[in-house]
């Protein structure tokens, strides 16, 4: 599924700056992988939903072995909850309201992705919560927990500051946002699939 997502986000680029179709019969706006409303979004905010409910599956089946780690496996589902939901709602961009504020006292941090700056210290704070959970986990399981959090944060955040790095410095072609994007969502549908 993810496979034929990319694909018709590379098709949605060829339709726009290939054909100059802007809406492409209607296709484009369903499959714009940096759209919201859409098939994209609505894959993965269901994958990520589904995610959480093998979370909370897990979360029972560790909660009747006793494990100390039972409840780090239900918090990690409402993690995934929220995420779901962010998919569809785009709260992180809401976050990014409050980054003016912030780019007033640090200008050095100015970036366009607004939301990353705001969200930073929620992320470092729930780094923090669940690393017992994360040295709880077998060897082999973190090494998979590792990899699919790297892919994904590579696409939500890595990504997007290279890119927004490297457009500083060249002058790029208008398809490159599009590019960037499909990369972008693809490691983000990719680390949620691992």
């Amino acid at each position: 599924i993810v496979g034929l997502l990319l694909l018709a986000a590379l098709f949605c680029l060829y339709l726009i700056f290939g054909l100059n179709l802007e809406n492409g019969l209607g296709f484009v706006p369903l499959f714009d992988i940096n759209g919201e409303y859409n098939i994209p979004a609505l894959y993965s905010a269901s994958a990520i939903w589904f995610s959480a409910a093998l979370l909370l599956f897990i979360h029972r089946l560790e909660k009747k072995a006793g494990t100390p780690k039972a409840y780090y496996w239900r918090h990690f589902a409402y993690l995934f909850i929220f995420l779901g939901v962010d998919e569809l709602a785009s709260i992180h961009e809401i976050f990014g309201r409050f980054a003016p504020m912030i780019w007033e006292r640090f200008p050095a941090l100015q970036i366009s992705r607004k939301w990353i700056i705001p969200f930073s210290p929620v992320v470092l704070a729930m780094a923090v919560y669940f690393f017992r959970f994360y040295v709880l986990l077998s060897k082999e399981n973190r090494i998979r927990f590792t990899i699919a959090g790297l892919v994904f944060l590579s696409g939500a955040v890595g990504i997007e500051f290279l890119g927004e790095w490297y457009a500083g410095k060249h002058e790029m072609p208008p398809i490159f946002p599009g590019y960037s994007a499909i990369v972008e969502e693809g490691c983000e549908m990719v680390g949620i699939v691992l």
